[in-house]
């Protein structure tokens, strides 16, 4: 039997909905994954635990994907377990049940007892969800996750390319370690961060010879200017009106690149206030790395071998504003 309106637009995992007679009719398939993360949940795992669970059994998702923790807490939460005992917003329904109001109360007293992990693991990533980490071959967001291969007793976090997991559209299979890549990257940014007064040095010297170089290309674009004048004045064309055209464009384009770099940008604390992060809580600790991160990094791209790190200024003689890290 079945419900005649949709649960929040969408078919309840365990569920099929039945178009003809606009019913839940209940998915025997799903529901005996249902009973089984149910059955896990009740004797005390964790909703990560059973994520594992289910990935390492390569049972799939509703839709054919790896299992999530969060995925199976939303399995869990009252209203879902409502809706599984034959309930939708106090009222009674009148489709299939797949677990007893009984087991349903038992169940929701486990969800109000335990903490979401989203909210245990507040600002764990020190580089997802930075707006710099991104994969090198497709420049897709790079972002973390527990790994669906791992066991809740040897589980690492590892950052992945979203567009490889969500779309299939790159060909970047490298799960990066999260705990290797953090420390390489932090490493290096305490290194140039305690040789911030090298990087001034470098930084001002680029920024002269970019200045010499736009000042003397606006000097070429004047006389290609000049000349395009003369040549309309003698001859006039609608190509050389558009040629004019360009040319003031590229002209107003190297003038606004002629701004003076800010340098107190590079006021940025050294090594001893890196280790001083150390004293604070963890939160505030990846709180204050991400904050250093961002103000000396404009991005960070990973490959399957190693991992680039682009600043925002020169951080050697050569002018190099790159570095490349092997994991």
């Amino acid at each position: 039997m079945g419900k005649t309106t949709k649960w929040n637009a969408s078919t309840p995992y365990g569920y099929k909905y039945n178009k003809t007679t606009r019913h839940y009719d209940v998915a025997p398939d799903q529901k005996a994954v249902l009973l089984k993360i149910f059955k896990l949940y009740a004797k005390g795992k964790s909703s990560r635990d059973i994520a594992v669970y289910l990935n390492q059994k390569d049972i799939k998702g509703s839709r054919g994907g790896t299992w999530m923790h969060n995925t199976v807490r939303r399995l869990v939460e009252p209203t879902r377990l409502e809706f599984y005992s034959g309930y939708h917003k106090g009222k009674r329904g009148n489709w299939d049940i797949i677990i007893s109001t009984e087991q349903a109360n038992k169940l929701k007293l486990l969800y109000t007892a335990v903490k979401p992990l989203s909210k245990i693991k507040t600002n764990e990533y020190l580089l997802s969800n930075s707006g710099i980490l991104f994969c090198g071959y497709c420049k897709g967001t790079g972002r973390a996750a527990i790994s669906p291969k791992s066991t809740p007793e040897t589980s690492h976090y590892y950052y992945f390319c979203t567009n490889k997991a969500s779309k299939g559209k790159c060909t970047n299979s490298k799960l990066v370690r999260q705990d290797i890549a953090d420390e390489l990257v932090l490493s290096d940014v305490a290194l140039q961060a305690n040789s911030i007064d090298a990087i001034k040095k470098f930084t001002r010297k680029h920024e002269a010879i970019k200045e010499e170089g736009l000042k003397d290309r606006i000097r070429k674009l004047d006389a290609e200017h000049s000349q395009l004048l003369v040549e309309q004045v003698k001859n006039y064309s609608p190509q050389v009106e558009d040629e004019i055209d360009y040319v003031l464009a590229m002209k107003r384009e190297a003038i606004r690149e002629l701004i003076p770099f800010d340098f107190d940008r590079l006021n940025i604390p050294g090594l001893k206030s890196i280790e001083s992060l150390k004293a604070k809580s963890k939160n505030e600790r990846i709180r204050g790395q991400k904050k250093l991160i961002k103000q000396m990094v404009d991005k960070i791209f990973f490959y399957e071998q190693h991992l680039v790190i682009e600043y925002k200024f020169c951080i050697n003689e050569k002018l190099e504003k790159s570095v490349s890290l092997s994991y």
